[in-house]
């Protein structure tokens, strides 16, 4: 992690006191679940899942073989191990990324038995075909797409298991498709009532659902609501959230917030920030003033919908926008502006300056792109251990495979100590420029290399991942991902090369490849 970003992060996160000292504590606190039975840390690396329901057991997953991968790299502020989301918006300036829900979390043992939080996300099953969201998280999108029903993992065994974790969880939060129409919710929701668990409930909802099943839930346990509201008029809103009636959303808004109210529950809006809406961000914000409650903007990073990814000139427009809102002012409601004008204008200053938007999605990756990430390392009198980082990478690999290429002094791969067969890394690459490496694996593979996420870097070591795939890294396509680590040891400099085929599974659907999610 950047210096800078570092520090803005330490003084601004919210929890204290941990018993680990880590970038984030999410492996240590958080379970997360989605509808194909993916588990992972948190709701913001997808690219380093923690296994799959069906394949393993939930029991197995807990301080497992890729938790513990994870939670090395952390206690590291190394951020690479699928956790660039977090590091770009603290090198924006924003102070709230994704690691700020689980800093707050107790974690007062390095080694806890289980979870104090799970977040469920146990089908796709929506009644809405947002603009923003996949056939994986809503089965009316699939539905339309003609694709085949995506069925549940979630079994007998799988239930068995979960009530074992459920007397020691603090927080249950669930997410979908719609969470309200969901059945494997309504069963987790009366396995809490079964086993005495208690934890507080959140369920991040599109606001549509308003039914005798809700109420009762809403009667007999305290739960926290996040309703996604993407407009402050009905055009704005419906061209996003199609399937809903912006009247009918903002009655039952107004129901849940009495009987939020009643049951001493919180109760905020989330805002997908995007440039379908983000003309409408101050008035939403006036919105829950009006209402007196918190509003959440979620900045989406899939194609099409990342708002820093327009061109200047668009950018410079909404800002006159955002100037000219900004005079009508606001209540509780101001900070969260204020963040987001900061966040516009930083990415607005790079763009003046003439730095490219980063893309929240793959890109295909050359030789060329590859040599200049990796090729000036910070700290040159600094020296790393190459066995070490030969080893967290086996870790981290699926197979514990890992090549290593010495590098020389004028970029050539000099020797090849450890091959990689299955990537084409090996002997003939003697003697070749580093920029050779890419397409030798793309002939090895039979597939095209995508850049999935910036350069990790620290004194003497650079990180950069790709995948291969034979179409661009996203939700449900099947891909290896691979990772590089240039590294500065004491014998001279490395690049050490491995793979993570967790999603390249021919056999079963692969989710998720660095798609975001959108409530």
């Amino acid at each position: 992690m950047d210096p800078a970003a570092r520090a803005i992060w330490s003084a601004a996160r919210p929890g204290r006191d941990h018993a680990v000292d880590a970038a984030c504590i999410a492996p240590w606190v958080s379970l997360e679940l989605d509808p194909a039975g993916i588990v992972y840390a948190c709701c913001a690396n997808l690219l380093y899942p923690l296994g799959r329901i069906g394949s393993d057991r939930l029991t197995d997953l807990w301080d497992g073989p890729r938790a513990r991968v994870l939670k090395d790299a952390l206690r590291n502020w190394d951020l690479s191990v699928g956790c660039a989301a977090c590091r770009w918006h603290l090198e924006h300036g924003r102070t709230a990324p994704e690691m700020a829900i689980y800093d707050p979390f107790p974690l007062p043992t390095p080694d806890p038995a289980g979870p104090v939080s799970m977040t469920f996300a146990l089908s796709n099953r929506c009644n809405l075909a947002c603009a923003m969201c996949t056939p994986e998280l809503s089965s009316t999108i699939r539905h339309r797409a003609g694709l085949p029903r995506l069925e549940s993992p979630y079994d007998d065994q799988f239930f068995d298991d979960l009530a074992g974790f459920l007397p020691g969880l603090q927080f249950a939060k669930f997410l979908g498709g719609e969470p309200f129409l969901i059945p494997e919710h309504h069963r987790v929701w009366d396995l809490l009532g079964q086993t005495g668990a208690t934890p507080r409930l959140h369920v991040t909802t599109n606001g549509t659902v308003w039914n005798d099943r809700v109420e009762r839930l809403l009667d007999e346990f305290v739960v926290d609501l996040s309703i996604s509201v993407d407009g402050a008029t009905a055009a704005t809103y419906e061209a996003v959230r199609d399937g809903a009636q912006f009247a009918d959303v903002q009655a039952n808004l107004d129901r849940f917030v009495t009987a939020s109210r009643a049951s001493g529950a919180y109760l905020q809006l989330n805002f997908c920030l995007m440039p379908q809406t983000a003309h409408e961000l101050h008035a939403v914000l006036e919105w829950g003033d009006r209402l007196d409650v918190p509003v959440h903007a979620i900045v989406v990073s899939d194609a099409g919908f990342a708002l820093h990814e327009l061109p200047v000139d668009d950018l410079e427009r909404l800002a006159r926008q955002w100037a000219a809102d900004d005079a009508r002012g606001l209540g509780r409601n101001a900070e969260e502006w204020a963040t987001q004008v900061r966040q516009l204008d930083a990415v607005l200053e790079e763009r003046r300056q003439g730095v490219a938007a980063p893309t929240g999605q793959a890109f295909p990756a050359t030789g060329d792109l590859l040599v200049s990430a990796l090729a000036d390392l910070p700290g040159a009198d600094t020296t790393n251990d190459l066995e070490v980082e030969r080893a967290r990478l086996a870790d981290w690999s699926t197979d514990g495979q890992v090549a290593v290429l010495r590098v020389a002094d004028d970029g050539t791969l000099d020797r090849v100590e450890a091959p990689h067969d299955r990537l084409g890394i090996g002997p003939a690459l003697e003697g070749a420029t580093a920029d050779q490496l890419l397409p030798t694996m793309e002939q090895a593979d039979g597939r095209t290399a995508w850049a999935i996420e910036a350069v990790e870097v620290r004194p003497g070591l650079a990180v950069r991942g790709v995948v291969l795939s034979r179409e661009r890294p996203a939700r449900g396509a099947s891909g290896s991902v691979v990772r590089l680590v240039r590294v500065t040891d004491a014998t001279g400099t490395y690049l050490l090369v491995a793979e993570d085929r967790f999603y390249d599974r021919p056999d079963e659907v692969p989710v998720a490849l660095g798609a975001g999610r959108a409530p």
